[in-house]
């Protein structure tokens, strides 16, 4: 049986993670697996902060437990299998409502809670169209209706929509994220520890996200929420090491922390090579430069952009910080491949991989070969003579471009959560 739910926090606080913790706690002794932080759509309009959605199995037949995390510094365990499909929705609908209601985000407008149960999965395109447009909230409140052993929504319900889409998820590309918490908000972390946590979580290869060469950090959340930080990584054994070493110098906080399985850093929400683009969807293409950069309002930057299926701007804002500045040194001429959402007609990169820098020449005017003087640009590259009126072509020198091809992207504070890393390009 599946339990999926969604929409609880809001932009000045809670967490759907923290319930979805609460749950996986009550309900422990049947978990399968791990709980699944699936991201969606990151364009969506009405999201709340990261546009996550938790869905949780559970069967009174699983074995082979293993452990996923703790609450109140005692293991909780999951099982490794799940030996048979059974209901028991009337033993966890009361737990999982008193969850939701106790710890949702009340009188915000754009919190909607849902909370759903499911013996069969919805198909895999609900996920997919929820990665890539905007749900209609009856679409999905129709499904559940005919489909759904059981859902409860509170406010007008948006939250059904990544409830089901979160079941739907079957997982191609995965990742985990160990996630820690302070019930109701997570400890005020000294910039000293946040710097010495960092360094841990950085020190394997498995782990992403977590810090960049500029020392950026971005394991702790701005908001006031429970979470003290998040660590995220392509193996959940080797985040239970670096919790486990982290728990050797801050005991205080190995007492509440699940793992959830996610669909962080995978690229899902990508279409690689669409015939056409669509807003709020998240494309792969490949295109060329056709003229200069330049900065906007508000330090946005923007780079003519054409590929065989649009002519557009890609867009680097303010918050990816130093990426600007690469992308700054772009020419016409420069072929590319960016990744990006498109809003307002314009491609909102997540990074580029740069696969041919054009070669730039400067004119020169010339130095008269006669009498050595000054030249004039009479037009159609002819120059002629100020002193002695001989005319002349100009020369030309090769520009020394300031960026090479390769691989770029925002640092760590600016990236979403579903765009994969270049690091783990490989890994996938």
């Amino acid at each position: 049986m599946w339990v999926g739910l969604d929409d609880t926090d809001s932009r000045e606080g809670g967490c759907t993670t923290y319930v979805g913790f609460l749950l996986s706690h009550v309900a422990g002794e049947f978990l399968v697996q791990f709980p699944r932080l699936v991201r969606l759509n990151p364009n969506i309009s009405y999201k709340t902060r990261g546009n996550g959605a938790i869905s949780i199995q559970f069967s009174r037949k699983g074995s082979s437990p293993f452990r996923i995390g703790k609450f109140d510094g005692k293991w909780i365990m999951s099982n490794a299998r799940n030996d048979g499909e059974d209901s028991f929705i009337d033993e966890l609908r009361a737990p999982a409502e008193n969850i939701i209601e106790k710890h949702y985000a009340k009188d915000q407008e754009n919190t909607n809670p849902a909370l759903v149960f499911c013996m069969e999965r919805p198909p895999e395109s609900l996920y997919r169209n929820a990665l890539q447009r905007e749900i209609d909230l009856e679409e999905s409140m129709e499904y559940a209706r005919y489909h759904s052993s059981f859902f409860r929504t509170w406010g007008i319900g948006r939250g059904i929509i990544g409830s089901l889409a979160s079941i739907a998820w079957r997982p191609g590309r995965r990742t985990y994220e160990l996630i820690s918490y302070s019930y109701p908000h997570g400890d005020r972390v000294s910039d000293r520890d946040k710097q010495i946590i960092g360094e841990i979580c950085e020190s394997r290869e498995e782990t992403f996200n977590s810090m960049d060469s500029q020392k950026h950090i971005a394991l702790f959340p701005r908001e006031r929420t429970p979470v003290i930080y998040g660590i995220r990584s392509t193996s959940y054994d080797v985040l239970l090491e670096i919790q486990s070493r982290i728990a050797e110098i801050y005991p205080q906080y190995d007492m509440n922390f699940i793992i959830y399985e996610t669909n962080q850093g995978t690229d899902d929400h990508i279409i690689h090579d669409p015939d056409s683009m669509e807003e709020s969807g998240s494309y792969s293409v490949q295109g060329t430069v056709v003229g200069m950069p330049s900065r906007g309002i508000g330090g946005h930057l923007s780079i003519p952009f054409s590929t065989t299926c649009v002519n557009t701007n890609l867009m680097a804002f303010e918050p990816s910080k130093e990426f600007r500045n690469v992308l700054e040194n772009l020419r016409p001429g420069d072929i590319l491949r960016a990744y990006g959402s498109m809003g307002k007609g314009n491609i909102k990169l997540e990074k580029i991989d740069l696969m041919g820098v054009s070669e730039i020449y400067r004119r020169i005017p010339p130095i008269c070969g006669v009498c050595g003087g000054k030249t004039m640009n009479l037009g159609r590259n002819v120059y002629e003579c100020m002193e002695c009126s001989h005319r002349s072509n100009p020369t030309y020198s090769r520009e020394e471009r300031n960026i090479h091809m390769g691989k770029y992207e925002p640092p760590v504070n600016a990236r979403r959560h579903l765009s994969m890393p270049w690091k783990l390009e490989g890994y996938f």
